[in-house]
C-alpha cells in the first residue's frame, strides 16, 4: 500500500462474489491509500482470499437488501481522515492516481471542502473497454460522520452537519467504470428493479427514484413504463446530478422504438436543448427519428447539428451539462451520415445557402403581429433589406417612420461605429447581426442604447444554444426564447423596460445589478456554480437583497430560471 503521509486516506468498498473485478480494484487502491477495507456481505467464491492476499483488512455484513446500509458500515470501520469509496467494479488507473493525491492536498486546509466530484467514465469491458458514456460522481471525500450515504439503492451521499458545504468538480483525476457493459446489464436491470420496489416500500418514493425506475424498464425493453416514469421524473423540478440528461434519452429512444408521432418526439427534443443546450445526444435522436419517419434531408441536417454541438462543446465546456452520453453515439451516426449523404447527393462540407439567412414569411409574419398596435408617428428599424418584408410593412402600416438599414450600415454597426444622434426606435428588428458580430457587448448596448423604454427589440439566431451566453453580458431585464420557426433559427424577444423592470432597477444601484446578474448568469451556464452560489448568497447579505426580489429577478433575467432556482434550494437545504 502507499507510504503514510501527513494525510491518510483510507480505500473502502463493499464487495460479494468479486473474484473477477477485485483485483482490479485492489491494485488501483493499493498505490493510493494508507489502508483497504473490504466489507463482505456474504461472497461464495473467492473474493475474501483475494483481499486478504492483497493486504486489505476484511469485514463482514449480513446482506439486507441496502446498500446505503453495508457502505455506511464500511466508513465506520475506515481510519483516514479521507475516504475513496470506489464500487468493486471501478478503479482509478496508475497514471491518475498522483491527481488523486494532489486534490486531497490542495484541498485539504480548506474545511468548507468536504468532497469532490470528478469525471467517471462508463467503459464495456467486454468490447476491448469500448467508450460508453461520461458522467460525474462523488467518489473522494472527508471521513466525517456527518456524511454518510441514505438509499437502499442508488444511494446518495448526504452531509447532516452544521452550515454549509462544498464539493467541488475537479479533473485532476477520472474514475473509470465497467459494471454497465453490455453483458451484464440485463441481470443488473432485473436487480435493481427488484431493490427499487423494496427501497419504495422500506423508505417512502422519492422524487429521482422515477429515474431510476425508467432507466430500468428502458433496459429491460419495457418503453412504456419507461416513458411513464421518465416523464413524471422531468416534470419534477429534481435531477440526478452528474447525468442530469440521461432521463431524456430514455424518454426519446424508447418514444422512438414505439414509433411515436414525429411532432410529439421533436417536441421533447426541444424542451431537452433548452434545459441543456449542448446535449447534441439529442439531436443525434432527431435524427433518428426524422430518419425513420422518412425525413432524411431533414435527419442529415440534425446529424449535422448534432457534430457541431458535440464539438462546441467539448471546446467551451458543456454549461449545466456535465455528463457526456453522445460520444459513444457519434461514430454510428457519423456512418449513418455518410450513407445518407451518398444516397441524396448531398455534399459533406457543412454548409448553409444563402437564402437560409433571409427572413422567412413566418419571421416576418411574426414581426408584422407584434407591430400590429404601432400608432402613427412611432419608429421602427429594420435590420434586414429585403424588400418583401419592407414593402409589407410599409403597406401595412402607412402612418410609421421606417428605417431600413442597408448592408453597409449593418458593418458600420458591427463595427463598434454606434448612432452618434439620439435616435430611438419604438421597435428593432436586429435579424441575424448579432451571430456577425466578434464583439456581442457592443452590439447589444447600442441596440440598447438605440431602443425606447417601452420597445421591443428582435433577435433572428442560428443557434440556441449560445443565447445564454450572448446574453451574459447585455443589460436587458427580460430575455425570452418563444419559439424556433425554423431548424436553423430561434426567436429572442428583448425588452428595455417594464413595470417589472421598473421595480428591479428602483430597489438596487446598477454596480449591483449587474453584479446580481453577472453572477445568476455563471450559475445557469454551469461556471464554478457553488463558488458562485456562496458569492451569491454574499451579495444578497451584504446589500440586503431578500429572496422574494432576488426570485424576481432570476425570472425576469434568465433563460433557465427554473433550474437556478432549484440549484439555490439545494444549496439553502444543504446549509441548514
Amino acid at each position: 500500500m502507499a507510504d503514510k503521509g501527513i494525510i491518510k486516506i483510507s480505500a473502502c468498498v463493499i464487495v460479494c462474489n468479486e473474484e473477477e473485478n477485485l483485483p482490479c480494484w485492489l491494485e488501483s487502491m493499493s498505490s493510493l491509500a494508507d489502508e483497504m477495507v473490504v466489507v463482505d456481505t456474504g461472497s461464495l467464491d473467492a473474493t475474501i482470499e483475494i483481499a486478504t492476499a492483497a493486504g486489505a483488512r476484511v469485514e463482514k455484513f449480513p446482506w439486507i437488501d441496502d446498500f446505503a446500509a453495508a457502505k455506511n458500515y464500511a466508513l465506520e470501520k475506515c481510519q483516514g481522515q479521507w475516504i475513496l469509496m470506489l464500487d468493486a467494479d471501478e478503479y482509478i488507473r496508475l497514471q491518475d492516481c498522483a491527481g488523486v493525491r494532489a486534490a486531497i492536498q490542495r484541498y485539504d486546509k480548506d474545511k468548507n471542502v468536504i468532497g469532490f466530484v470528478s469525471p467517471l467514465i462508463n467503459v464495456d469491458k467486454g468490447r476491448n473497454n469500448a467508450y460508453i458514456s461520461t458522467i460525474h460522481q462523488i467518489r473522494v471525500f472527508r471521513n466525517l460522520p456527518q456524511l454518510r450515504y441514505v438509499g437502499a439503492i442508488h444511494e446518495i451521499l448526504r452531509y447532516s452537519g452544521q452550515g454549509q458545504k462544498n464539493m467541488p468538480l475537479v479533473d485532476d483525476y477520472a474514475i473509470y467504470h465497467t459494471g454497465y457493459s453490455r453483458h451484464l446489464m440485463p441481470e443488473k436491470y432485473k436487480r435493481n428493479l427488484q431493490m427499487l420496489e423494496v427501497s419504495v416500500k422500506k423508505y417512502g418514493k422519492r422524487l429521482i427514484d422515477d429515474f431510476y425506475f425508467a432507466d430500468c424498464y428502458y433496459g429491460l425493453q419495457q418503453y412504456e413504463q419507461a416513458i411513464q416514469h421518465a416523464k413524471a421524473y422531468l416534470d419534477a423540478a429534481e435531477r440526478v446530478r452528474g447525468e442530469e440528461n440521461r432521463p431524456y434519452g430514455v424518454l426519446l429512444q424508447s418514444m422512438i422504438f414505439l414509433d411515436y408521432p414525429l411532432p410529439e418526439i421533436l417536441d421533447w427534443v426541444k424542451r431537452a436543448l433548452r434545459e441543456f443546450p449542448y446535449g447534441s445526444e439529442f439531436k443525434i435522436m432527431e435524427g433518428y427519428a426524422r430518419e425513420y419517419a422518412g425525413d432524411e434531408t431533414g435527419a442529415i441536417r440534425c446529424y449535422e447539428e448534432a457534430e457541431q454541438l458535440y464539438a462546441r462543446g467539448k471546446e467551451q465546456g458543456r454549461g449545466t451539462l456535465q455528463s457526456d452520453e453522445a460520444g459513444s453515439a457519434m461514430p454510428e451516426m457519423r456512418e449513418r451520415l455518410k450513407k445518407l449523404q451518398q444516397r441524396l447527393g448531398v455534399k459533406q462540407e457543412i454548409k448553409r445557402e444563402d437564402n437560409d439567412w433571409l427572413v422567412s414569411r413566418q419571421i416576418m409574419d411574426k414581426i408584422l403581429a407584434a407591430i400590429q398596435k404601432a400608432k402613427n408617428g412611432q419608429k421602427v428599424l429594420l435590420c434586414e433589406n429585403i424588400p418583401a418584408f419592407r414593402e409589407a410593412v410599409g403597406k401595412k402600416f402607412p402612418g410609421i417612420s421606417l428605417t431600413i438599414w442597408t448592408e453597409d450600415k449593418q458593418e458600420n454597426f458591427l463595427r463598434g461605429k454606434l448612432e452618434k444622434s439620439n435616435q430611438t426606435y419604438d421597435y428593432i428588428y436586429a435579424g441575424c447581426l448579432l451571430e456577425k458580430t466578434d464583439a456581442p457587448e457592443v452590439f447589444l448596448t447600442g441596440i440598447r442604447k438605440m431602443l425606447a423604454d417601452s420597445g421591443k427589440a428582435w433577435f433572428l439566431l442560428g443557434d440556441i444554444h449560445n443565447v445564454a451566453n450572448w446574453f451574459s453580458c447585455s443589460g436587458y431585464e427580460q430575455l425570452l426564447v418563444e419559439e424556433d420557426f425554423h431548424d436553423h433559427y430561434c426567436f429572442i424577444t428583448a425588452s428595455r423596460l417594464d413595470e417589472t423592470g421598473v421595480f428591479l432597477r428602483s430597489r438596487y444601484t446598477e454596480s449591483v445589478r449587474w453584479e446580481l446578474v453577472r453572477l445568476l448568469r455563471r450559475i445557469e451556464n454551469g461556471i464554478d456554480s457553488r463558488e458562485n452560489i456562496n458569492r451569491l448568497w454574499a451579495l444578497c447579505a451584504r446589500e440586503g437583497i431578500d429572496f422574494e426580489y432576488l426570485q424576481t429577478f432570476m425570472q425576469h433575467s434568465l433563460i433557465y430560471y427554473e433550474r437556478v432556482l432549484q440549484l439555490l434550494a439545494v444549496s439553502l437545504e444543504e446549509a441548514q
